[in-house]
């Protein structure tokens, strides 16, 4: 799991870099987001909670790539351990969409 956000940052960060010519103008430009919702789950008496996981999250990282002619994306996501209302399918990682678009 480390390895794979070590490659995808070390992969970024080369686009990134030949993204800009020698005139500092874009000709690619290159964007990307990163959606993490967690949950410490904690054991309360008053209301009848139980501890269930030391620690629940879900994260999304969108990459996003943009050129005069194409577009194209890709959606990673991190469910290994997935929030309370989540069904049992949701579990796991990977990337489960991307996409080119052509202009």
């Amino acid at each position: 799991m480390k390895r794979s956000f070590l490659y995808i940052a070390l992969m970024c960060c080369c686009i990134c870099a030949l993204a800009e010519d020698n005139q500092g103008k874009q000709k690619v430009k290159i964007s990307g987001s990163i959606q993490s919702d967690m949950l410490v789950p904690m054991r309360d008496d008053a209301i009848g909670a139980e501890k269930t996981e030391d620690f629940q999250t879900n994260t999304y990282g969108d990459i996003m790539l943009q050129s005069k002619y194409v577009d194209a994306g890709l959606r990673f996501e991190y469910l290994d351990h997935p929030l309370p209302g989540f069904e049992k399918d949701f579990k796991g990682w990977g990337v489960p969409n991307f996409w080119v678009k052509g202009r």
